[in-house]
């Protein structure tokens, strides 16, 4: 299954579109994170046609907020899905230390 200019088609051949992005769903490692950032696309869309139509500015930065609260909330969710498919039976994880410890202090950043 692939997502063809935000159509989704059987196979590798689109219909003709202006523009074509084609991502492989098959299998779809993080199908939860795809999905909140498809949410937050929509988010941003509809803040650049609050800017374009000159709406107020407070109704513009609540929604920059909301934009920027969904956006710590996937990330969030991104790191906890892959922590937990990185975790043994054990209770143990798979994924190399300096490389967990490099991914926190990125977030610590931010």
């Amino acid at each position: 299954m692939w997502i063809c200019g935000g159509i989704t088609v059987d196979n590798q051949n689109c219909p003709q579109v202006p523009f074509v992005i084609l991502i492989d769903l098959e299998p779809m490692k993080y199908q939860s994170v795809y999905n909140r950032l498809r949410r937050i696309e929509g988010q941003v869309r509809g803040v650049e046609e609050m800017v374009a139509k000159e709406k107020a500015e407070r109704d513009i930065l609540i929604q920059l907020e909301a934009m920027k609260s969904s956006l710590a909330s996937t990330i969030s969710s991104f790191l906890a899905e892959i922590v937990e498919k990185n975790k043994t039976t054990e209770g143990s994880f798979l994924v190399d230390e300096d490389w967990l410890k490099s991914i926190l202090r990125l977030i610590k950043k931010n």
